[in-house]
């Protein structure tokens, strides 16, 4: 298991995924499989593999920064073996499991809605559980 200790060097691995796209154009967090064979880890700086599919670990990566800052917790994540990886809130010693699954446009459409709605309501809003 590879825990992520240090986010800029893990979002320095991350940033090809994030920015390029593949040889045909498609951009690797739209569609991670684009590849003949699926890329089911990304290998580190430090040569350790890393388990988690791109999107999967930009997903993690992006949740972590967010409850860090909500939170003030020292949280990470770290890939497993069931699901796309944990997350782990180290201070408070608890940790969750992520799946990840894809929304049809009508959950995209109620999602980014509620979100645009809860936007205009100022800058504390996700303190409040207006859902």
């Amino acid at each position: 298991m590879y825990l992520v200790k240090d986010f800029k060097k893990i979002l320095k691995d991350l940033e090809p995924f994030v920015t390029r796209a593949d040889k045909k154009g498609r951009l690797w967090l739209h569609n991670g499989n684009n590849e003949k064979r699926k890329m089911d880890a990304i290998k580190v700086k430090d040569g350790t593999l890393f388990k988690l599919r791109p999107r999967e670990a930009w997903a993690n990566w992006l949740i972590c920064v967010v409850l860090q800052h909500i939170t003030g917790d020292e949280i990470t994540f770290s890939d497993s073996e069931h699901g796309d990886g944990y997350i782990w809130n180290k201070t408070k010693g608890e940790v969750i499991i992520t799946e990840q699954t894809p929304l049809s446009q009508q959950e995209k459409n109620v999602l980014f809605g509620r979100l645009k709605k809860k936007s205009k309501k100022g800058k504390n809003m996700h303190k409040v559980n207006t859902w």
